[in-house]
């Protein structure tokens, strides 16, 4: 609170002296941006008892995804194949997924998302691959037994972002999966066009986290 003398407004009317609430101040992160390992990282500095957002707490995708994507772009060209690789991070789970799994996530929200898909030859062959961070280890046990489930749902895949693989799900597809720690990772292979049953298994084993 704050002290007001009295004084007398401009139409000439007596104010008494009264107390008035102080304005509000709204603590304001202060950002800066340096270079690490040539990635660029934001560094936020909050004010007294202030709670990062979550888009502040993860700026990059997390080490082990970008070298889980890194290796499987690496052993399936070592391996023959051309591939293009596509990335991208989210801190929504819930948003970026389907079915039961989706309702894990809105019960169990993940701390990040990291997703990529690897276009195989002329679109001949995708790979989706997901990686989530969950808040603890128990957790991330739940959800790697929930995707393991057929008909559970899952993560979208990032292909189905591109207009030309909109329409392809993975329903059936090959997939494996795996986790430690906290980070669960999903590989799912799915033939644009018709593919020796070896050949995927093949793709499969090579895009593995």
């Amino acid at each position: 609170m704050t002290n007001v003398r009295g004084y007398f407004r401009k139409d000439g009317t007596w104010v008494r002296a009264h107390q008035r609430s102080a304005p509000r101040r709204i603590g304001l992160a202060a950002t800066a941006t340096f270079t690490a390992g040539g990635i660029a990282v934001v560094a936020v500095t909050l004010p007294p008892g202030g709670h990062a957002p979550k888009q502040a707490r993860v700026q990059a995708i997390p080490a082990v995804a970008e070298a889980g994507f890194r290796r499987s772009e690496t052993t399936l060209a070592a391996a023959g194949y051309r591939t293009v690789l596509a990335k991208k991070l989210d801190t929504e789970c819930a948003a970026n997924s389907y079915g039961r799994v989706r309702a894990f996530f809105r019960r169990h929200p993940c701390d990040w998302l990291a997703r990529a898909y690897l276009q195989i030859g002329e679109s001949e062959i995708l790979v989706a691959i997901s990686w989530v961070g969950m808040p603890s280890a128990s957790l991330a046990g739940e959800y790697k037994h929930l995707i393991d489930t057929p008909g559970a749902g899952g993560v979208t895949e990032l292909s189905r972002a591109v207009k030309l693989y909109r329409y392809l799900d993975y329903a059936s597809s090959a997939h494996t999966s795996g986790n430690g720690g906290t980070a669960v990772w999903n590989v799912q292979v799915r033939p644009v066009y018709p593919r020796p049953p070896a050949e995927i298994t093949k793709v499969l084993l090579a895009a593995r986290q």
